[in-house]
Order: C-alpha cells, then sequence, then structure tokens
C-alpha cells in the first residue's frame, strides 16, 4: 500500500435513499438502470462544481471539494435533479463535513469522512445536512441557504455534532416572503403525546420518533392515506421539531391555527393536534400533544 497523504478537505456523501424499495417496486433490471444513471449524473453535477470523485459503490457517491461553498451548491443542484424521479421516489440524502483527512490510492479516510457519512445517514430524502465545521470555514456568504439543525450523536463521539441544513430555492423563497414566525409559546424541555389509549412521555434527551404505518415506527397508525415512514418528532434547539417528509402530508393545529407541513419541519409549543395524511375528518386518528418545561438554561 503506498503512503497516505494528508490533507485538509470537505467531504460530500450522497446517497439514494430506500434504494431497495426501488428494486421491489420496479424490478431488478429497471431499478439498477434508474440507480445506475442517478449516480452518474450525481458524479457529473459534482464535477461540474469543481469536485472531485473518489468513488461510486453501491447506493451512494464520495467526493471531495476544496471550496465548502460548492459542495453546499453541488447538494442544492443534486436535490433539484432529482425532483423529476418523484413518481419512483428517487432521492438522495447527503452529508457534508470539513477538516483533516488521509487520501490513499485514490481513496479517503478518516474521522472526516466518518462524520460525513453518518450525516448522509441521518439526513431525510431530499435533505443536506453539514457540520459546523464546514459552516466555520465558508469563504463565501452563504446565510440565505443555510439554518441551524441542531446537534446530533454520532457513533463513536463523545460529544454531539452540531449541524445545519442546507435550503432548497424553493424553501429560501417561502422564508423570505412568510417572515420570521413569532413565538407563540415558551420553549420546552418535555412533550407528551396522546393517541387513542396510549400516553407517551419525552424529553430533551430524544433523538427520533417516527410515526407512520411501518412497523419499525415507534407510533404506529394502520390508515391508507399514513406513509410507512409518515413524519418523526426529534428534538432541536431546546424544543421538540415534527418534520414530515410524507405523501399527504400532515395537519398540524396549534390554538386553532391549522398547518400544513408537506416535506417541511415545525416547532410542536404549547398545545395542539397532529394528524397524519388527510385524517382531520376523523378524531380517532388525532395525536394530541402538549410541550412544556420551559428552557433547560444551557
Amino acid at each position: 500500500m503506498s503512503e497516505a497523504a494528508a490533507v485538509t478537505t470537505t467531504v460530500m456523501f450522497a446517497d439514494i435513499c430506500d434504494s431497495t424499495l426501488l428494486f421491489s417496486q420496479l424490478g431488478d433490471e429497471k431499478a439498477f438502470a434508474l440507480i445506475n444513471d442517478a449516480l452518474k449524473q450525481t458524479a457529473n453535477l459534482v464535477r461540474l462544481h469543481d469536485g472531485l470523485v473518489l468513488r461510486t459503490k453501491g447506493d451512494d457517491v464520495l467526493c471531495m471539494f476544496s471550496n465548502p461553498f460548492n459542495a453546499l451548491q453541488a447538494s442544492m443542484a443534486i436535490h433539484a435533479a432529482f425532483d423529476s424521479h418523484r413518481p419512483q421516489e428517487l432521492a438522495m440524502s447527503i452529508g457534508i463535513n470539513s477538516g483533516p483527512a488521509l487520501l490513499s490510492e485514490g481513496d479517503i479516510l478518516g474521522d472526516t469522512v466518518n462524520i460525513a457519512a453518518r450525516l448522509s445517514d441521518f439526513a431525510k430524502a431530499r435533505q443536506t445536512l453539514v457540520s459546523s465545521s464546514t459552516i466555520e470555514i465558508l469563504n463565501q456568504p452563504s446565510s440565505s441557504c443555510i439554518r441551524p439543525f441542531g446537534e446530533i450523536t454520532v457513533k463513536g463521539k463523545s460529544t454531539p455534532v452540531s449541524t445545519f441544513e442546507v435550503l432548497s430555492e424553493s424553501d429560501q423563497d417561502e422564508i423570505t416572503q412568510a417572515g420570521p414566525t413569532p413565538l407563540l409559546f415558551p420553549r420546552s424541555s418535555q412533550i407528551s403525546l396522546r393517541f387513542q389509549a396510549r400516553e407517551i412521555q419525552l424529553d430533551y434527551l430524544l433523538t427520533r420518533f417516527r410515526l407512520g404505518r411501518s412497523p419499525d415506527c415507534e407510533l404506529i397508525l394502520d390508515h391508507p392515506l399514513v406513509s410507512r415512514h409518515h413524519a418523526e418528532i426529534c428534538y432541536q434547539d431546546n424544543e421538540f421539531i415534527l418534520r414530515d417528509f410524507s405523501t399527504n402530508g400532515t395537519e398540524l393545529i396549534i390554538s386553532g391555527r391549522s398547518i400544513t407541513l408537506h416535506h417541511k419541519q415545525a416547532a410542536l409549543r404549547g398545545s395542539g393536534s397532529i394528524f397524519l395524511g388527510r385524517t382531520t375528518y376523523n378524531r380517532k386518528f388525532e395525536i394530541a400533544f402538549h410541550a412544556s418545561g420551559g428552557t433547560r438554561g444551557f
């Protein structure tokens, strides 16, 4: 084995979401062709943004950039390119991290690479998560296309990793048009959920609480309008966040105000109700919540 060269770089993992499901839905040959074309298109977009493709393997692409801003731009271009594949639900999850690494025989190794891979694993379909180390070294203004995502726990790391989310152009437009959302309730450290006869208590140690039809969800709702992995609740920036990544969307009702989420997120503040899919007509499928506890003071 040749000697490894030490470099400081920005690493990006782009991973095709639910590739095994594509094989089940489309058949082996069609799914393989679709995934292969997607990996080639992703690699081309990386090169177009001055990135170096190190390898494509299975259903992911590993690449590196000398300029982290180019990595962010490449991630947005990749997500935009696959919007046209929605009939097959082909989408990417992307993780970006910057720091020291080792280059050896055309591959890149080290903790920086491992964290980028974990960010990609944690990201949802059509989402890019970026480490704080990448944000800190950006040499071009980018505040309009990123927002804090919160801290996530990475296996093998003694401290959480602070992360940011890269916004699509449409998300940036919506935020600009809507303006800041007033904080109606104090931030919370505890939340209670009530669904039918079940009572659930969650606190600020929560990483992920999934809602949907799939047996591996923490709260299972058996309804044809509810997706297998419909939504999730997580704890981020001292409050609980509801994220939707479903087909039929999620209805959030707080103080009589209804908010429709479709591949978007909102804070769970005070008391309210959650309806997955288009189930607001039936109180049997209401998920009542109450967030409390206030800021924890750190």
